[in-house]
């Protein structure tokens, strides 16, 4: 009975290894990030305190998809109608 026992826990032990490595080195990696994230705000914050005048460059991330003017013009791939008449 006892080595039916450590057979299956050896083997939860060898599938669920690798699962648990890549997930805590997910947590690691998501909480380095957030925290040179909130850093990198902190220091905006402070920026924008020090020049309140001054405005940022626009944006070229998802914000500026939604102006009513195009960043680059739509260019057609259909060659223009001709008339061989």
């Amino acid at each position: 009975m006892w080595i039916v026992v450590g057979i299956v826990v050896g083997l939860g032990v060898i599938a669920l290894a690798p699962v648990l490595i890549v997930g805590g080195w997910f947590i690691i990696i998501n909480v380095i990030l957030r925290l040179l994230d909130g850093t990198i705000w902190l220091l905006d914050q402070r920026w924008r305190a020090i020049r309140p005048g001054i405005k940022p460059a626009p944006s070229f991330g998802s914000g500026y998809a939604s102006s009513r003017e195009q960043a680059v013009p739509v260019l057609s791939a259909l060659p223009r109608p001709t008339s061989y008449v």
